[in-house]
């Protein structure tokens, strides 16, 4: 065997116990709640809302560890067409960030987060049109490893945030002959 071979070889072999033993992964999301993560919010149609990006552990346990860099970004417009779009952001001020929300930001510890939610921003919401049907989803996705305060790459997962719009006018159904009449 090659050098490189038998160093990949013997790499993968130390690394696989210590993959074998996570169980969980730390989770990038949207919260309705800048404590914890709330996974569904209520919101009248027409009024500005805000969430909360935020990194946590899995299932609402305690963030595995001390935050030194992340990489994320809103899932807003390119799946699925959202009624809502945001339109105003701040950032948590323990963090320096690069970048816009809807391509790209790096987050990045001033000195290491140890916690076990850390919001790292508060994002604000306007409607883009009315919902024709009732609850959809907004998230917020890591772009490339969490990495610690010792340098370790953490694989994160996301959480669904689930947006119920209240107050919606429902459309009238109209028969085939009153829609043909529209376009004569």
């Amino acid at each position: 065997m090659t050098s490189r071979l038998l160093a990949l070889l013997t790499a993968l072999a130390l690394a696989a116990p210590a993959a074998a033993q996570t169980t969980s992964f730390p989770a990038l999301c949207l919260s309705a709640s800048p404590d914890e993560y709330v996974g569904r919010i209520e919101v009248d149609f027409g009024d500005t809302f805000s969430l909360y990006v935020c990194l946590t552990g899995d299932d609402g346990d305690p963030l595995p560890f001390a935050l030194n860099s992340v990489q994320w970004a809103l899932l807003t417009t390119c799946c699925g067409g959202s009624p809502a779009l945001y339109v105003d952001v701040e950032y948590n001020q323990e963090l320096t960030h690069e970048g816009d929300p809807a391509f790209s930001v790096v987050s990045d510890a001033v000195s290491c987060l140890d916690q076990d939610f850390v919001v790292l921003a508060r994002v604000d919401f306007n409607w883009l049109y009315e919902p024709v049907e009732g609850p959809f989803n907004l998230g917020a996705q890591c772009l490339n490893v969490a990495y610690d305060c010792e340098g370790s790459g953490w694989i994160t997962t996301g959480l669904p945030l689930e947006v119920v719009p209240l107050n919606v006018t429902p459309a009238e159904s109209d028969t085939w002959s009153a829609v043909k009449r529209t376009y004569r």
